[in-house]
């Protein structure tokens, strides 16, 4: 699957990515409904894709990771992932995602409750993290505690709590490989998280095999040349992040010996996205038409709520794309055959996450 998702203002970027595996094909296949409507306006409106959370039990001494505190900081927001990757790896503690189904904002609150201070209801929202009790020893207590000195909020001992939200339990690490162009922006996010270098790898996708999980891909300008071999990886089970203009650029790439009115590479929608320089037939950029970006606050649209419970839209504001290359994509549209012909569609869906 193609994560076509920016960073957010904080500088937070989802490092657990890559939960679902969605097949490339020239037409979309039958389980891509709940992310073809996201950008497809004749995609029907279901919600045949959300994640729906199971309510779970937890013992007292549990700890959680508060992923609601707002502003939003590299300590808050970024280093949390840090400390997850050290229970897993080091400690082998598996570690609870909490998410509310059927929410309907994407800061609305998953749970509250008392953390185990006195006369303290606490309300989490954007996905919090749950440490359970009977994995806290005395290392892994210090290793809470050492991350919670650069800034992470971590709540409890807790008294015994119940009926949680839980999307999943986090048990492995994916094997990430990052795109090798513009390694800066991604190495970037791993240091600040305090993850080791030795979580990833950098590779061209020519280079991927079974043993990998994820590819990343921020600010990038991927080609069929370089980035054809995602195709046959991502069909034998590896995910795809991507971010900023290389969402467009990615997603409208077409096999040069059978151009057509398909792209081969359209991992999230039928016909392509708008180029980010602009589209065809009209414009003065090099022949192209540039698309406008979204807005924040949303100004003159609304936002679908459907998928604010899916993991990777856990985040408290929405100004996520305001320093991105592109800040929003949008779905090509065609009439005839031909690219030269490509007109917009009356209500567009747009994404701008």
């Amino acid at each position: 699957m193609l994560r076509a998702f920016d960073f957010s203002s904080a500088g937070t970027m989802d490092l657990l990515s890559g939960v679902h595996k969605m097949k490339s094909a020239t037409e979309p296949p039958a389980d891509l409904n709940g992310y073809a409507k996201y950008l497809n306006p004749g995609a029907a409106n279901d919600n045949s894709m959300m994640f729906m959370a199971t309510p779970t039990d937890f013992p007292a001494g549990s700890y959680i990771i508060n992923m609601g505190i707002t502003p939003q900081t590299v300590a808050n927001g970024l280093k949390p992932y840090g400390l997850i990757y050290a229970l897993i790896k080091t400690h082998k503690v598996p570690v609870y995602w909490a998410i509310k189904s059927g929410k309907v904002a994407y800061d609305e609150i998953d749970f509250s409750l008392n953390p185990g201070t006195p006369n303290v209801v606490r309300d989490y929202k954007s996905g919090a993290f749950i440490i359970p009790g009977n994995f806290i020893t005395a290392s892994v207590l210090t290793t809470i505690n050492t991350w919670k000195a650069t800034g992470v909020v971590v709540d409890g001992p807790t008294p015994a709590i119940t009926g949680i939200p839980v999307y999943d339990n986090i048990t492995y690490f994916p094997n990430s490989v990052l795109n090798n162009e513009n390694t800066g922006i991604s190495t970037g996010f791993y240091g600040d998280a305090g993850i080791p270098a030795s979580a990833y790898s950098l590779k061209l996708p020519a280079a991927l095999n079974s043993c990998d999980d994820l590819f990343i891909m921020p600010h990038a300008d991927p080609t069929w040349a370089t980035h054809q071999n995602l195709i046959a990886w991502n069909n034998i089970g590896g995910y795809i992040w991507a971010g900023c203009h290389a969402v467009s650029v990615f997603e409208d790439i077409d096999e040069p010996i059978e151009a057509g009115l398909f792209p081969n590479m359209n991992f999230l929608t039928t016909l392509g996205l708008a180029h980010y320089q602009g589209d065809y037939p009209e414009g003065t950029n090099g022949g192209y038409a540039d698309h406008a970006d979204g807005s924040y606050p949303a100004t003159g649209y609304t936002y679908d709520p459907s998928f604010v419970s899916e993991p990777i839209m856990q985040i408290l504001y929405n100004n996520g794309n305001v320093a991105a290359d592109e800040k929003a994509w949008m779905e090509r549209r065609k009439t005839a055959p031909s690219r030269s012909t490509c007109r917009w569609c009356s209500t567009p869906r747009v994404s701008d996450r």
